[in-house]
């Protein structure tokens, strides 16, 4: 029997509720598929984190939609601008509480799907196989 081996990977969350990214970041630890979790309370900290180290070891990013100062999409509009072709390295979710943006998700063709909130970890599993 071939015994399975897992790859960690790494993410980065970037929600405005910190309850949100407190209970995110304790699902993704606690799944066992990353090893390290960066955390980002806003769109625009986390952009500005990009802009200084633009390739590094996290490939996920768990992104809110809506936030004050810099909407989810947003972010990913100035993210792709800055890293370019580095931009395909990630996968992008997006995660929200409006419906409209789930059912929109063709219309993002650099986010590989839009979830509801709460995060599942049956999502995320899913997610890290096809990553």
């Amino acid at each position: 029997m071939k015994e399975k081996i897992t790859e960690a990977y790494d993410f980065v969350l970037i929600d405005d509720n910190k309850l949100d990214n407190l209970i995110n970041e304790t699902l993704v630890r606690n799944s066992g598929l990353g090893s390290s979790v960066l955390v980002f309370n806003s769109a625009k900290s986390a952009l500005e984190y990009f802009q200084r180290i633009p390739v590094h070891s996290s490939k996920i990013i768990l992104l809110d939609q809506h936030m004050p100062e810099m909407e989810g999409t947003e972010f990913l509009s100035n993210l792709q601008k800055e890293l370019q072709e580095h931009f395909q390295m990630y996968t992008v979710v997006i995660l929200t509480n409006d419906a409209t943006y789930v059912k929109k998700r063709g219309n993002f063709p650099f986010v590989k799907d839009v979830w509801s909130k709460p995060l599942e970890l049956s999502k995320l599993e899913q997610l890290t196989q096809h990553h």
